[in-house]
């Protein structure tokens, strides 16, 4: 069955890129998910559940008639692990560096129908815990563009 959106076809490919990674798994992070954690583990990667989509139907050229859309996905990379800021500020560049690697060198994420993929910003958010520990947040912002039956 083919896909209605590339929100989906993005989704599906960049959760099973992150996933299947050998180096985020190795460093004990919370499992990769579609969705913001309940109860997200001190180090975890997800992917948020809003996402944009645009829309075009290609008309010229080898792919003429296909409908190729561009999806705007969010990766949060969180650390709360210390209350010193710049020890949850420099490990999570780390980690965000490793997600964005991943991306980087897997532009079609794994899936045939990704046509590629493009980073856009990181964001980054930090707020004291109530257990006197400090979260910080980035969140990559990504376009994934993908061809549609």
């Amino acid at each position: 069955m083919a896909s209605t959106s590339a929100i989906d076809v993005a989704e599906d490919a960049l959760l099973a890129l992150l996933a299947a990674d050998t180096t985020l798994s190795a460093l004990g992070l919370g499992v990769p998910q579609l969705g913001e954690p309940q109860t997200p583990a001190r180090e975890h990667v997800w992917i948020y559940e809003e996402a944009s989509t645009t829309q075009r139907q290609v008309v010229t050229g080898a792919t003429r008639g296909r409908r190729m859309e561009t999806a705007e996905l969010r990766v949060g990379v969180l650390v709360a692990k210390t209350k010193d800021y710049l020890t949850c500020r420099n490990r999570v560049t780390v980690l965000t560096a490793i997600v964005e690697d991943l991306v980087r060198n897997t532009p079609k994420l794994g899936s045939a129908d990704v046509y590629d993929t493009e980073l856009i910003r990181t964001d980054r958010f930090s707020a004291p815990l109530g257990d006197g520990m400090r979260a910080v947040l980035n969140i990559v912002v990504l376009q994934v563009r993908a061809y549609l039956a």
